[in-house]
C-alpha cells in the first residue's frame, strides 16, 4: 500500500485555466471518492507518513519523517512524532 492513492476517480490531470471547456467540464464534473486508504486513514486506523513517507525540501526546511511535529487536539500542543509513537506504543 506504500504510494497508494488517497483519492480516486481523478485523471491525475492537473487544473490548467487555459483548459478548453470541454476539458473544463470534464475536469469538474468528475466522481471523487476516498480510496480504501484514503478512508482507512481519515477514520484514524493510520498516519499518512507510515504509506507515504516524507523526505523533502521545503522553503530551506527538510521534512522527514522523524522529524514532523503534530498537533495533539487532548493536550492542545505540538508533539514530535517521536513523542507521539512513544505515546501509542505505551497505550
Amino acid at each position: 500500500m506504500i504510494g497508494a492513492p488517497l483519492v480516486e476517480g481523478h485523471s491525475g490531470t492537473p487544473f490548467n485555466p487555459d483548459m478548453r471547456l470541454i476539458e473544463w467540464q470534464r475536469y469538474v464534473n468528475r466522481q471523487l471518492k476516498l480510496s480504501d486508504l484514503g478512508y482507512f486513514l481519515m477514520i484514524g486506523n493510520g498516519d499518512l507518513p507510515d504509506y507515504h513517507p516524507i523526505d523533502r525540501w521545503w522553503g530551506g526546511t527538510r521534512l522527514i519523517y522523524k522529524a514532523l511535529w503534530r498537533w495533539d487536539r487532548e493536550e492542545k500542543t505540538l508533539l514530535r512524532t517521536e513523542h507521539r509513537r512513544e505515546m501509542e506504543l505505551a497505550s
